[in-house]
């Protein structure tokens, strides 16, 4: 594609420098942003986001794993109406992610 079009490549890659560059400015703030706050980040608000994350990480796998697997069980194992349908549905999710 780059050899085809290089006006193309060359103007998604600045428009992606563009939407990366506040996330890129945040990531290296408390490098060039000295502030007393981020010692009071580190030590207080990090750790308590950090678990928070990981609890909800943790949740979502495994209640999706539980919904997952116990509906793909009962695909398999019974046959019950419209059950081609939820053959379906049950991979649906892979096709349109959220």
């Amino acid at each position: 594609m780059a050899k085809d079009r290089p006006l193309l490549a060359w103007a998604i890659g600045i428009l992606v420098l563009l939407l990366l560059t506040p996330m890129l400015v945040v990531v290296t703030a408390p490098l060039h942003a000295p502030a007393p706050e981020w010692s009071h980040v580190f030590r207080e608000v990090l750790p308590i986001h950090f678990l928070e994350t990981v609890l909800l990480l943790g949740g979502t796998v495994l209640l999706a794993s539980v919904i997952g697997v116990l509906s793909a069980w009962l695909v398999a194992a019974y046959v019950f109406p419209l059950r081609g349908v939820m053959r379906w549905l049950l991979v649906l999710p892979l096709a349109l992610p959220t």
